[in-house]
């Protein structure tokens, strides 16, 4: 057994709620489906990306006991209000201005490659 302590810190998710410009995207940041999706997404090192697929869906509709439609609306709001943004088919990037999992050079970083 190791008996040495780690003493880097693991990633948490990081919420920038002083980036909400209204209530009503407030209320999307804090969405059952969302928060699903950053507890899933890669840290800012590697792009903050988040693969959805028909398990994905399958997966949080399950967790959350909701249909698969009302995930697909969301999951379109999301995208229209431009909390995340997509990379390819399939793979997305949750928006670094609202959330950022790992280090702050990390996430400082990949808002700069976002053009924030």
């Amino acid at each position: 057994m190791n008996n040495e302590l780690n003493i880097n810190e693991p990633y948490y998710v990081k919420y920038y709620y002083d980036n909400a410009t209204n209530k009503t995207l407030m209320k999307q940041l804090t969405n059952p489906i969302l928060l699903v999706l950053v507890d899933i997404m890669t840290s800012a090192k590697n792009g903050q990306l988040v693969l959805i697929n028909a398990y994905t869906k399958k997966m949080i509709s399950r967790k959350l006991s909701m249909s698969d439609l009302t995930i697909q609306k969301e999951l379109d709001k999301f995208l229209q209000d431009k909390i995340m943004f997509t990379i390819s088919k399939g793979v997305y990037r949750i928006n670094p201005m609202y959330y950022g999992k790992g280090e702050w050079h990390d996430i400082c970083t990949l808002r700069k490659t976002c053009g924030f």
